[in-house]
């Protein structure tokens, strides 16, 4: 998505640059608008309408506000907040000067959060943290067993669309290549450390679009991957860098069921309170939500908690 859209964007700049005129054009990939983007007769480009994403066009899929563009990234930022543990690519740049060294710690480079030990982390341990992550299994829509509630499954998933939820989570992305090589960067002289997300590790995976050898992948993660504003009831105390307090990335719904509380602090015990909770730009459909009926609503939420995991069996 990100590629599609810098595509576009140097699109725009060599139009306006061979026209000698100011260019416009809608930002869009896999069906997701990204406002539009302009550019001046001498290349200079214009994000002033561009929406839902930071200037440098990079999708950022990973943390509440959208703030990691890569799973290395979010796994090297959950190290260090959750377990204390620093990366060695950490301590580089902060002896280099390309990182300030404030949310770590007052230490020398090579123990910045003083805690006696230099090599917590290094590149090797942080690819295999990427790999098992890539491995694991994606989510499931599981529908009602019960006859009784099948029905108003089916009715939840239409009302889904029909009160305007999907536009923003949407229910369908298409993954065009399902590789990821768990290096970040990768380096020239070491091997490729290739993880295909559709066929490695546990089942179930991502969905082949075709039957043949070559395909694109259905990835039902019900979300846009864009940043949109909330309103105030879902408001951070502060801002998160440069997003500002009441933006939040799309939160993905696919295995919704396993994982109350919701919100990004967990203040909606129920799947109810989260949509009613939702503001800013959400309010539309928020609002028609309220407006249907009880058993309209209860539709609603009985799809969105067929949004699961395959069950496992656990021997012990």
């Amino acid at each position: 998505m990100s590629g599609q859209l810098q595509a576009q964007a140097a699109g725009v700049r060599e139009r306006a640059k061979a026209e000698g005129r100011r260019v416009e054009q809608v930002l869009t990939t896999k069906g997701v608008s990204f406002g539009r983007i302009a550019a001046g007769p001498d290349g200079t480009l214009d994000y002033g309408a561009v929406e839902g994403v930071d200037p440098d066009l990079t999708i950022r899929p990973f943390g509440w506000k959208g703030h990691q563009a890569t799973l290395r990234d979010m796994a090297e930022e959950s190290l260090h907040i959750h377990q204390g543990l620093l990366s060695k690519r950490i301590q580089l740049a902060v002896r280099d000067g390309t990182l300030d060294p404030g949310p770590y710690g007052k230490g020398p480079w090579y123990d910045v959060d003083e805690d006696g030990v230099s090599l917590e982390i290094d590149a090797g341990m942080l690819t295999t943290v990427v790999a098992y992550l890539a491995q694991l299994e994606a989510p499931v829509i599981r529908p009602p067993r019960d006859p009784g509630l099948l029905d108003a499954w089916a009715a939840g998933r239409s009302r889904f669309d029909e009160i305007g939820c999907s536009g923003c989570h949407v229910p369908t992305l298409e993954l065009d290549d399902p590789k990821l090589d768990a290096r970040q960067p990768a380096e020239a002289d070491q091997a490729a450390f290739i993880i295909d997300v559709a066929k490695d590790g546990d089942g179930p995976k991502i969905e082949p679009k075709y039957g043949g050898y070559v395909t694109s992948y259905l990835v039902h993660l019900f979300s846009d991957l864009k940043r949109h504003d909330m309103g105030d009831a879902l408001a951070t105390p502060a801002p998160q860098g440069t997003i500002p307090a009441r933006v939040f990335l799309t939160r993905p719904l696919w295995g919704l069921a396993e994982t109350a509380p919701y919100l990004h602090d967990g203040r909606a015990p129920t799947v109810h309170d989260a949509i009613v909770l939702h503001g800013g730009e959400a309010t539309k459909a928020r609002d028609a939500y309220l407006a249907l009926d009880e058993p309209g609503r209860a539709s609603v939420r009985i799809f969105l908690t067929s949004l699961s995991r395959e069950p496992k069996l656990f021997v012990p």
